[in-house]
């Protein structure tokens, strides 16, 4: 027996179908918030009461308020979407952006819109720029000359919003002293970074025990001051090193080692007065300091024979940007010594003295004093330079 379907049926079923047809459109068009998420968390977000939604912005790790300008210093952002009881929401769609001081580079958001998952969380991740373009130097996120950046996240369609202010400033400086020197010998270059927004720190070292021990002294000098910063609420990723003289020989060998690669925590080296294959008055200084760092300096010696070239890279890190500068008439390093050719980075030539070598001078030893193998780090040309190096790309070394 066959039952007939009425007209009245029949109208019933159409406007049900019609009603599943249309009914996420007409959710879309209802909310703005869904036209690119249908979960059923968006669903439900699109149809509750939003008046007392509130949203909060935080740092996943509350204690830093501060980072250094380092596209690998990463910072993890997270938002919270909670209703008028604390409790979280779902489904909700936000927006994030990054805002600074007019000119400067904000860095990025990745990603800058999406929904909460079922904590009421969004995750997205700030990078900060490579560079600041008015380095202010202050290690204060809320000092008023600092630079920084402003990291806003609102509720999409809705008159709410949550910020949170990290300051940003340039990459920590490190200098690295030579033999039988101290930090002290970098007063000139160190004031004047100083002044330029920069706030630079020094290792001291003692510089007899040879450049291995060196190295290892350094590792854990960067590792100890990284932590610091971390404590005090300042996140880093990577420090630039300036070196002079033997000090380029012990932060090659640092981040050439096995130690190193593991931590990855150079951005820059950029080398003064280098003796990059060894001095040929370090045979002469045996007779004067007969010690470790003394016979490393030997051209022709294991540090240049067998152990640099075993290192990575043959002794040069081709992930490390890298500058070259040498003072013209240096007693200690000429031109063939200080260069990097093989790797491909200049050697850049300063005039910054006079040729002072005699015969007298080098059989009596005074030549060892170097004036102008120190002079170099007096110079206001050398600074302007080592400043455009720190602000802007260098050159890599070519990998061998």
């Amino acid at each position: 027996m066959f039952t007939s379907t009425t007209g009245t049926q029949l109208h019933k079923i159409a406007v049900l179908i019609t009603i599943a047809m249309f009914f996420p459109v007409l959710l879309m068009l209802l909310n703005p918030a869904i036209q690119t998420g249908t979960s059923p968390e968006s669903i439900r977000y699109a149809l509750m009461d939003k008046s007392g939604l509130q949203i909060h912005t935080n740092t996943v790790n509350p204690g830093i308020h501060t980072l250094a300008a380092d596209s690998e210093n990463s910072l993890v952002i997270r938002i919270n979407v909670t209703d008028g009881n604390g409790t979280s929401v779902s489904g909700a769609a936000v927006k994030l952006e990054a805002s600074g001081p007019t000119g400067m580079s904000e860095g990025t958001l990745k990603p800058s819109d999406g929904f909460t998952d079922g904590s009421g969380s969004f995750i997205s991740v700030y990078t900060p720029p490579d560079y600041l373009k008015a380095d202010s130097g202050e290690f204060d996120a809320f000092a008023a000359n600092a630079d920084y950046v402003l990291i806003t996240s609102r509720l999409s369609g809705m008159d709410k919003s949550s910020s949170i202010r990290i300051g940003l400033i340039s990459a920590p400086v490190v200098f690295v002293h030579g033999y039988q020197a101290t930090p002290d010998i970098f007063s000139g270059i160190s004031e004047y970074l100083k002044l330029q927004g920069y706030k630079p720190m020094a290792i001291s070292y003692p510089s007899r025990n040879g450049v291995a021990a060196a190295a290892s002294a350094l590792s854990g000098y960067l590792k100890e001051k990284a932590a610091e910063l971390r404590n005090s609420g300042i996140q880093i990723k990577r420090f630039d090193l300036i070196a002079h003289s033997m000090g380029g020989l012990v932060a090659r060998y640092y981040t050439c080692s096995s130690e190193y690669a593991a931590r990855g925590d150079v951005r820059k080296l950029i080398f003064i007065s280098v003796p990059q294959k060894g001095s040929p008055f370090a045979s002469l200084g045996i007779q004067y300091y007969n010690d470790e760092s003394m016979k490393d300096l030997v051209p022709g010696g294991s540090l240049y024979s067998s152990v640099f070239p075993s290192m990575i890279n043959a002794g040069l890190n081709p992930s490390i940007q890298t500058g070259n500068l040498l003072g013209r008439f240096d007693e200690v390093v000429g031109t063939e010594s200080a260069s990097l050719a093989e790797w491909k980075i200049e050697t850049e030539i300063f005039e910054v003295g006079k040729s002072n070598f005699t015969v007298d001078k080098l059989l009596n030893g005074e030549l060892l004093q170097a004036t102008n193998h120190k002079l170099v780090l007096y110079n206001k040309k050398v600074y302007e330079r080592i400043q455009q190096m720190l602000k802007t790309d260098i050159p890599y070394p070519v990998s061998k």
